[in-house]
This record gives C-alpha cells, sequence and structure tokens, in this order.
C-alpha cells in the first residue's frame, strides 16, 4: 500500500514539476517583430519648402524715365509677341543731353588711360550751372514710345496705371508661360551639396491635398541668398523644378513641400533604423534570429539611407532582423513575427 501512495506521489510531484517548468519556458519567450533581410531599393531623401511659379517669366521694363500715356493691357491677358503693351512719354531736358555726352567721354577717355580725367570736376560745375538754368525755364524734348510684348505670354505684376512715372530700368509687368509651371524650392545651405540637375523630386502641397506630383532638378543657383524665416535668418540656394504633368489643381503661388531623391541604390540589403543598438563603446549592433534565439551582431555601417543602413559586412538573403530589440538579451528565446513590408522608421 505505501507503495502506491510513493508512486502517486511521485508521479504529482514531476505533473506539477512539469506545469511550472512549462510556465517558467513560455514566460522566457519574448515575442518579436523581424525583417527577413531582401533586396529592396534604398534612397537618400532631402526635405525642403517653396512655392509654384509660373514658367519662362520675362520682365518688361521702362526703358528710360518717364510718364505712362497708355496702358493696353491688365494681369492676366494672354498677348502674342509684338503687340503692344503700353506707351511711355519720354522727357529729357537739354541739361540731361548735355550731362549725358559729357559723361561718355570722360568714360571713354578713362577707360583708355586708367585716370580719372581732369573734365570730371568741369563736369560737377557745368551741371550746377545747369541745374540753375533749368530752374528758370527748362527746354524739353519729349516723343512717345510704344513697348511691345517681347514673347508669347500672360500679364503678371501689372500695377502702374495711366499718368503714372515710371523710372529707368523699374519693372512694368512680367510675361510668363500660361501653361507651364515650376516649382522654385529653398534648400538650405547644409544640404545643398547633395542635390543634382536630373534627381528626382516629389512635390506635396495643402493647395493640392491627397495628391503628390513629380518633377525633376531643372536648374540649381549660382549663389546664395539670405533668406528670414520664423527661426532667423538663414542661408539658402535656390533650386528649380520642373513639374512632369502639372495638374489644374496646382496654381501658381501655392507653397509646397518637397522630397528631393539624392541617392538611389537598387537591391540592397537594408538594416531598418530600428533593428540597430549602440552600446557603452558605441559599437552598433543588431540582433538576428537563428534556431529560435536572439543572436548578437556587430556591425559597421556602409551607407546611410532615408530608412535603413547597408553594412560593410556581409549579411545573407532571409536573415532574421529583429526589430526594437530592447528587450532582447543574447540567446533568449524568441517567438518571430515576419513583416511582410519594409519598416518605416
Amino acid at each position: 500500500m505505501k507503495r502506491y501512495i510513493f508512486l502517486f506521489t511521485g508521479t504529482a510531484v514531476l505533473v506539477f514539476g512539469l506545469i511550472l517548468a512549462g510556465q517558467s519556458l513560455k514566460q522566457s519567450v519574448v515575442r518579436v517583430n523581424t525583417w527577413k533581410l531582401q533586396p529592396v531599393t534604398a534612397s537618400c531623401t532631402l526635405q525642403c519648402s517653396g512655392t509654384v511659379e509660373r514658367a519662362n517669366q520675362k520682365k518688361v521694363a521702362a526703358p528710360q524715365n518717364a510718364v505712362v500715356t497708355e496702358v493696353f493691357v491688365k494681369n492676366g491677358d494672354s498677348v502674342q509677341k509684338g503687340e503692344k503693351l503700353f506707351t511711355i512719354s519720354c522727357q529729357q531736358t537739354e541739361q540731361e543731353v548735355f550731362q549725358q555726352s559729357e559723361y561718355l567721354e570722360m568714360w571713354e577717355e578713362y577707360q583708355e588711360t586708367g585716370v580719372i580725367p581732369e573734365k570730371a570736376q568741369d563736369l560737377l560745375e557745368a551741371s550746377k550751372n545747369a541745374d540753375e538754368q533749368a530752374v528758370e525755364g527748362p527746354q524739353q524734348k519729349e516723343g512717345l514710345v510704344t513697348v511691345t510684348s517681347p514673347s508669347n505670354g500672360t500679364v503678371n505684376g501689372l500695377e502702374t496705371v495711366t499718368g503714372g512715372s515710371v523710372t529707368a530700368g523699374e519693372t512694368i509687368l512680367t510675361l510668363a508661360d500660361e501653361k507651364e509651371i515650376y516649382a522654385n524650392l529653398q534648400v538650405n545651405e547644409a544640404g545643398i551639396s547633395n542635390v543634382e540637375i536630373g534627381q528626382e523630386v516629389v512635390l506635396t502641397g495643402v493647395g493640392f491635398s491627397g495628391m503628390s506630383v513629380q518633377g525633376k532638378v531643372a536648374n540649381i543657383a549660382e549663389e546664395a541668398v539670405q533668406k528670414t524665416s520664423v527661426s532667423g535668418k538663414e542661408t539658402v540656394v535656390e533650386v528649380t523644378v520642373s513639374i512632369d504633368d502639372p495638374s489644374e489643381k496646382i496654381k501658381p503661388g501655392y507653397t509646397v513641400k518637397a522630397s528631393i531623391t539624392t541617392q538611389h541604390a537598387e537591391n540592397t540589403l537594408l538594416i531598418p533604423y530600428s533593428a540597430i543598438l549602440a552600446d557603452e563603446d558605441g559599437q552598433e549592433y543588431i540582433y538576428m534570429v537563428q534556431e529560435g534565439r536572439a543572436v548578437k551582431q556587430p556591425i559597421t555601417t556602409k551607407t546611410e539611407y532615408t530608412n535603413g543602413v547597408s553594412t560593410q559586412e556581409s549579411l545573407t538573403k532571409g536573415q532574421g532582423i529583429i526589430l526594437n530589440p530592447e528587450q532582447v538579451t543574447e540567446g533568449c528565446l524568441v517567438q518571430s513575427v515576419e513583416l511582410e513590408e519594409f519598416p518605416d522608421v
């Protein structure tokens, strides 16, 4: 009888031990998301902003100081090359004619000799005397000049009205292509060295919310400029982006956000940033899944892309990389949930 009691007791202890061991083993298994290494297209992007503008803009300026006598167009009008834009009345006093002639002679002499001519003082004195005579009663030569359109386009920026005065070189209006538009971007000086003509660009904006527009870098300004923003002054370079297929929803004057693809590599075994940790010495490492356990693998970054890195170490297609491995330790048991798509940053 005692033998049966011992046998029964031993069996119960064994079963209870197995149950406890199973529960302990179950609790030690870490559930993790993994990315199975496979070739993807890696890219680097640069973020910036800008505005939509009409293409091929040409400024039409006053040829000299004058009074506008008649304006034949208004903003939004489509004009053809050679069509009348406005007429101006050019007025020039005898003193102005005299000064221009003297100045031209002095300038030619200066170019030949490299020495400022003595006539400069005489010219100043003559100018003073002529000014006094002009007060008594200036003699003027008047003439009407008709300014015509230098090209086909749409009239923009016209603010001058009949009877208004204009100065030489002052922009009266601009002409722009009626259909073609482009994006004028402001790229910070810190990133402009990575931008090249021909790179692909994706444009988005609140004015055409819900859609994105493809384009390419068409031109990079040769000089940087200072721009004032809410965060202060910054140095930027203007980058022109041609739009592949302009939509009627995209209008000149809209603000846009741009993503410029500055680097592109196909068939790359990319490690997501979310899989990378670093030790106290700065050595980066990842955890890979091998036979159901987490195995630590030091890595050395080769190239950084927008969503991940390529490494100098040779990795194998199909290897499982543990994502967000903060709770993982070397050799611990893991239960993998494989992601079907490359994880976002």
